[in-house]
């Protein structure tokens, strides 16, 4: 007989009597809850801690840049998984080709503003101006020089089939050259244009770095302390093998807050429970499925203290100061007390921290940062992923650091065309000094020249006062002459 939801129910040998009739009551028992998948990313050979990534779902796209991975069956214990990839060597030359282009574009763009039209006497508005001299002999001086701190033969662009030709300009000389390099030493072309640094110790990861960061040297790289998780560790209770405890409605319940992030109420399957390990993996699948924390990669573990009892360990993912578990007491029908959690102790995780060719590093979680004002390691970020076991009294290892060609050609690039402080901005901001002093000056001179305006009509005016003043004398005195000529003639008559 078939019955609702793929249920099938048979009969054995036996009476039936007809007429009668009988009632079956099914249910679906809990075979296993749903967890997210997990993949456990790094190294296993005692160097560092791997990194757990948890999804939703069996396809991880961020674990590699680029990479999208589908997981399809959980790995025995002990066994990895090496994912190896090939090179883009046409992408990488796309790449370069646009790189090629764009150095050839601001060379060409230079050069038009240092030509004069004999015919027309006409030059661009930059022609003989220093500023873009100084830009394009840096570039040039830039692109045909030495990378220092490339011991291999690939330290400069004419080692890869690059030359710069009779007008300045880049071109890929040879391709045979250039795709052998991507093929066979790929790691050497991508420090000829990149910033990078060789570690000693693969617990070591140079990040990056700054301009302010001095290149071409050696570092002594010491830790002092190694970044650890944040978690929980619960108080000592009997193992379960010998002393079971029972879920219930009355003491099926979970909270908790992980880094910060408050979960949802989280409720245990209920049952009997007598394994340490069935109950732990209870624990870890209910966390796994809650939608607040259960991305945060939480480890659920039981640890034995080796004399019938044990405790429970909740640990998180994450690293430093920020990185901790705590309970969120003020729920109802709690599990804590019967698991042990209530009385526990919340661990607060540890930031990395130690020092690079002898200066401060600031640490922050796994990631160290090289200190403002520090005379070689400004600017420099390192990621130590070491765990305590592996620090002591002395240098953990060693970093080489490079200052490739494109990196060194962007912080110039940068350097001219910083606003406000760059090298444009500056001449911009001297020809604005300039014309505000030559304005001062015109409105000086206009000053001048109004005060002396006023001054000339004031002499002018009384130039025609007193010149009227003398036409006015003279107009007198020719009135009295003539009268005295009058007279004078009439008195010789008489």
């Amino acid at each position: 007989v078939v019955g609702a939801d793929g249920m099938y129910l048979s009969f054995s040998s036996g009476v039936l009597t007809a007429g009668d009739s009988f009632k079956v009551d099914t249910f679906t028992p809990l075979l296993q809850n749903a967890s997210n998948a997990r993949v456990a990313v790094g190294s296993g050979d005692g160097t560092g801690a791997p990194i757990t990534v948890s999804s939703d779902t069996n396809n991880f796209t961020e674990i590699v840049g680029g990479i999208n991975l589908s997981v399809k069956k959980v790995t025995a214990p002990g066994e990895s998984i090496t994912v190896n990839t090939d090179i883009d060597v046409s992408g990488i030359k796309e790449r370069l080709n646009s790189f090629i282009k764009n150095y050839n574009e601001l060379n060409g763009y230079i050069d038009k503003q240092n030509t004069y039209n004999v015919d027309t006497k006409e030059a661009p508005i930059l022609f003989g101006d220093y500023t873009i001299w100084r830009v394009q002999n840096s570039l040039r001086s830039k692109v045909s020089s030495i990378v220092d701190g490339i011991d291999g033969q690939y330290n400069q662009l004419y080692s890869i089939g690059i030359k710069t030709d009779v007008k300045g300009e880049l071109r890929i000389d040879n391709n045979a050259k250039l795709e052998a390099a991507l093929r066979d030493n790929l790691e050497d072309v991508i420090k000829l244009f990149t910033n990078t640094g060789n570690s000693s110790n693969n617990g070591i990861e140079f990040v990056s770095a700054t301009e302010n960061t001095k290149a071409g040297d050696t570092y002594d790289v010491d830790i002092t302390q190694a970044a650890t998780h944040g978690g929980f560790q619960g108080e000592s209770i009997n193992d379960l093998a010998t002393t079971a405890i029972t879920i219930d409605d009355s003491n099926k319940n979970l909270k908790f807050k992980v880094d910060g992030t408050i979960s949802e109420e989280i409720a245990l399957v209920e049952g009997t429970y007598n394994s340490n390990q069935d109950l732990i993996d209870e624990i870890q699948a209910q966390i796994d499925a809650d939608s607040k924390i259960g991305a945060r990669g939480i480890t659920v573990e039981w640890v034995d203290n080796g004399d019938g009892t044990g405790y429970i360990n909740l640990e998180t993912s994450s690293y430093g100061a920020y990185s901790k578990i705590e309970l969120e007491s003020s729920i109802e029908n709690s599990a804590f007390s019967i698991l042990g959690i209530s009385g526990g102790t919340t661990i607060i995780g540890k930031n990395v921290a130690g020092t690079v060719n002898g200066e401060k590093m600031t640490g922050s979680a796994q990631i160290l940062r090289g200190e403002e004002g520090s005379e070689t390691t400004e600017g420099l970020v390192l990621k130590v992923t070491l765990d305590e076991a592996n620090v002591d009294d002395d240098v953990e290892g060693t970093l080489a650091y490079t200052q490739g060609l494109g990196t060194s050609l962007k912080y110039s690039v940068d350097n001219i065309t910083k606003a406000n402080d760059g090298v444009i901005d500056n001449r911009i901001n001297m020809y604005k000094d300039q014309i505000e002093s030559i304005s001062d000056q015109i409105k000086a001179i206009d000053e001048r020249l109004a005060s002396r305006r006023e001054s000339l009509y004031k002499k002018f005016y009384e130039m025609e006062v007193a010149l009227g003043e003398m036409n006015s004398q003279m107009n007198f005195l020719e009135t009295q002459f003539a009268g005295i000529n009058a007279n004078w003639g009439t008195g010789q008559d008489a």
